[in-house]
């Protein structure tokens, strides 16, 4: 009887170096599609929370809610163009700062940074005109708008999940570019007065404004905007509402870029996110 004889189904070293070689390229490339895809959903994340943060802050001034939960007061000295808003601490009720002395909450600032924070400022001015017969105040001439001390108020948050703020500039129909700035005013329209000097019913709405004191690159660390270039009402008008709105350009990474539009044609409250592989105006 012969013995069968089997032949051997082992590989040889180059067999297995080979097969070694390969799967390790593949693990290495199926490792590298789960981080990039983690990181997309990392920017998309971080795109949309600050989207967020600029819609609430927009709802904010809308509803005329004063943001501080510290007790202080606010008063009005002086007349004409040496009016002055006066903040000392002191007790009042939550939404009420001020109101009994002549101020009111007229708007909110967010300054950012290149480092991802921002600061959001909230903007008092007074309530009536300071002349022989008072009257409520319709213009920025007449509110002379105020930052509010940021020992009272201020907001600190953050840009989250790895974004990056490149750039921020407006739009007014001739480019965006060479109108960098650093912070977005949203504020409260100050309404206009009835035949009896009152002011007159109606829905008040929401300007964007392009800061024009702040600095054109983002500062490494957040203080409060001079406000010069708005408290006259031409001036203002200038800056409210651009045509093309108020952009931010946003970064996050290799080949992840974004766009955020405030206030885009004509809609002073509307935030427009576009996302894209490859920088494009005026982002570039």
């Amino acid at each position: 009887m012969n013995s069968g004889q089997f032949g051997s189904s082992g590989f040889t070293i180059v067999e297995t170096m080979i097969f070694l070689a390969v799967s390790s390229a593949i693990l290495v490339s199926a490792l590298g599609l789960v981080n990039g895809a983690q990181n997309k959903t990392q920017f998309t994340q971080g795109i949309n929370d600050l989207s967020q943060q600029i819609n609430d802050v927009m709802s904010t001034v809308s509803t005329g809610y004063n943001a501080s939960q510290a007790n202080f007061t606010c008063s009005v000295t002086g007349t004409g163009a040496g009016t002055t808003l006066n903040f000392a601490g002191g007790v009042s009720a939550q939404g009420t700062n001020g109101g009994s002395q002549g101020c009111i909450f007229i708007g909110r600032i967010m300054q950012f940074t290149s480092v991802a924070a921002i600061s959001t400022y909230s903007v008092a001015g007074a309530q009536m005109t300071q002349v022989v017969l008072p009257q409520p105040v319709t213009t920025m001439d007449d509110a002379h708008p105020t930052i509010i001390p940021a020992s009272y108020i201020d907001d600190q948050s953050q840009v989250k999940d790895g974004v990056t703020v490149t750039r921020i500039c407006y739009d007014k129909g001739a480019g965006c570019v060479s109108n960098k700035i650093s912070a977005i005013g949203f504020f409260e329209t100050l309404g206009n007065l009835d035949s009896s000097n009152n002011l007159s019913s109606g829905s008040q709405q929401v300007d964007t404004v392009a800061i024009k004191d702040s600095p054109s690159a983002l500062p490494a660390t957040t203080s409060p905007p001079a406000l010069t270039s708005i408290m006259s009402t031409a001036g203002y008008k200038s800056y409210s509402n651009p045509a093309n709105g108020i952009t931010i350009c946003l970064e996050g990474g290799s080949n992840q870029f974004a766009q955020i539009t405030i206030g885009q044609s004509g809609r002073q409250t509307s935030t427009t996110v576009k996302r894209e592989d490859v920088l494009s105006a005026p982002c570039v």
